[in-house]
């Protein structure tokens, strides 16, 4: 005689269900907004073309993350600067722009980008 496998029709427990909800509500409501991204051009004082080290001087006296995007000369540079709020960002670009020992020209990069889908 065959027996017929025995289903678990129980209800899944709520308050477990309750307490992961919870959880993933709170996570969500606690991350940080997104960054905005502002693109620089900088033109340093000494042409260089380490870009670690033009992308670690910039983070330092930007006091915000920047990351290197390119170069068109050792002296001209396109950076990215990684901040919460525009405010944030005005602040580090005057930053960047009062280091003259390191740059003698920083300006937003207004270029139109083609994104690519």
């Amino acid at each position: 005689m065959r027996q017929t496998p025995r289903l678990y029709t129980a209800a899944m427990p709520q308050a477990l269900t309750t307490v992961l909800t919870l959880a993933c509500f709170s996570l969500a409501a606690c991350a940080t907004p997104p960054a905005q991204e502002w693109r620089l051009l900088v033109k340093l004082t000494e042409p260089s073309t380490d870009t670690l080290s033009i992308e670690r001087r910039a983070s330092e006296t930007a006091r915000s993350p920047v990351r290197y995007v390119a170069s068109t000369s050792p002296q001209w540079h396109a950076l990215a600067l990684s901040c919460a709020d525009s405010a944030a960002c005005e602040q580090a670009v005057e930053r960047l722009r009062a280091d003259t020992s390191a740059y003698a020209s920083v300006s937003l990069d207004r270029r139109r980008r083609v994104v690519t889908p």
